[in-house]
């Protein structure tokens, strides 16, 4: 992120944001998505893997 102009705490922050979802910080969220989204929620990794290129 910060080689792309975003402020080192802010990076900071966002990184730790993403790691406690991908720990499961977040999955009392995922009760929501399939009511709103008529389908099941996707996996952390499953969002990653159709997302990768954006990561790189």
């Amino acid at each position: 992120m910060m080689s792309v102009g975003v402020p080192e705490p802010v990076a900071v922050m966002n990184a730790h944001a993403v790691s406690l979802i991908a720990e499961g910080e977040a999955a009392w969220l995922s009760d929501d998505v399939p009511a709103i989204l008529r389908r099941p929620a996707r996996t952390f990794q499953q969002f990653i893997t159709d997302h990768l290129a954006a990561f790189s």
